[in-house]
């Protein structure tokens, strides 16, 4: 993305009081819409394939979520730069909002997979735009500060989003965990219309649509053999051999696309930095065990062990109870220790955490 395009506001006391507040708050109520339903749903799942059936089809709900978000993100940012952040991210949040009530009607497993889909490609412009904002209105002293704020937002989620999904699965209906982010989004749109005010500074750019829609088939191809395989076929027959043959032609493809792109949709310079190559494969290891506990957890409990989807919620809570708390205080602690000792102290944490699930999963407790 482009340099801030926030006109300069004066310093003021940071957090929700100062003279940003107004702009914080309309862009913490925004990532939480993507926050809580990134956790809400997983509690859902046994409920949701008893109305509608595809029990071997609910990791893509997770999955096709995730995808459609991750392949949408520099469409969106090009776009942000194009015409301003703001009707970007209204436009992502009302894309989510239209796609969670579809969600809400879902007749099959399939509709509600393909609805989910929409759901990622809002997504998309929420989290990444929420962030960019942030950057435009805080100095990098002051985001230290007001992480608090925002990394407060997917502690809260984490927390609440399986609760809920428990509660709404168990004694009402699993459709409501959709129907929640309507009064949200609708109170997020609000906020970012009556606060948030942005001097645009447009600049020439070229959507790169062929890598991205390379990237996408490609990946979906890729997934839809890494998921369907073992399942609806085995894994040396000719459907997994077509699907991961095509996937990986395709992904060759876009590299030889992306290299001829003027503005491509994924710059091969950053993995020449050592600095964005090591966070993202750090963040790709810690996203992968947050949500395979997360997806699987919930699932296995209600059907292994016959827990109720109040009580799987609460499980996953209890696994998510240390992100508001490190959450809350990793901006200190960066601050005063510096940013590598603070991300291996986090990695530790998990290790530790991870290592002692793997020694107890042959012996299954809620506890």
């Amino acid at each position: 993305m482009s340099q801030p395009q926030e006109t300069s506001l004066p310093s003021a006391s940071l957090g929700l009081r100062g003279e940003r507040g107004p702009i914080l708050l309309a862009i913490m109520v925004s990532s939480a819409l993507a926050a809580l339903d990134s956790t809400i749903l997983a509690t859902a799942v046994p409920s949701i394939v008893t109305n509608l059936g595809g029990f071997r089809h609910f990791p893509w709900l997770f999955s096709i979520y995730l995808l459609a978000q991750a392949v949408s993100v520099p469409i969106w940012a090009k776009l942000s730069d194009l015409i301003g952040r703001k009707p970007v991210l209204l436009t992502g949040i009302t894309l989510f909002l239209a796609a969670s009530l579809l969600c809400t009607g879902a007749w099959s497993m399939l509709a509600l997979i393909l609805f989910r889909a929409l759901q990622g490609l809002g997504a998309g412009a929420i989290l990444p735009i929420a962030n960019t904002i942030a950057g435009d209105i805080y100095t990098v002293e002051e985001r230290a500060k007001v992480q608090g704020y925002l990394a407060s937002v997917w502690g809260i989620s984490s927390v609440v989003g399986p609760a809920l999904g428990g509660l709404f699965s168990q004694f009402l209906t699993w459709r409501l965990i959709f129907f929640i982010n309507l009064p949200l989004g609708l109170f997020a749109i609000y906020l970012l219309l009556r606060n948030y005010h942005e001097k645009v500074h447009r600049r020439a750019h070229k959507i790169d649509y062929l890598g991205a829609g390379l990237l996408t088939t490609a990946l979906s191809l890729l997934l839809l053999g890494v998921l369907e395989g073992g399942q609806a076929w085995a894994w040396d027959s000719l459907p997994s051999v077509v699907t991961f043959t095509a996937g990986a032609i395709l992904l060759a493809t876009f590299v030889w696309a992306e290299r001829r792109a003027s503005e491509p949709v994924l710059p091969f310079w950053i993995f020449t930095r050592p600095l964005i190559l090591t966070t993202s494969l750090v963040s790709l290891g810690i996203g992968a065990v947050l949500l395979g506990l997360t997806a699987y957890i919930p699932t296995y409990l209600v059907r292994t062990l016959g827990v109720s989807p109040l009580v799987a919620g609460a499980s996953i809570a209890s696994l998510m109870l240390g992100w508001p708390l490190a959450a809350s205080q990793s901006g200190r602690f960066y601050l005063k220790i510096g940013f590598r000792t603070t991300v291996l102290l986090g990695l530790l944490l998990i290790f530790g955490g991870t290592a002692l699930l793997s020694i107890f999963v042959q012996t299954p407790s809620v506890l």
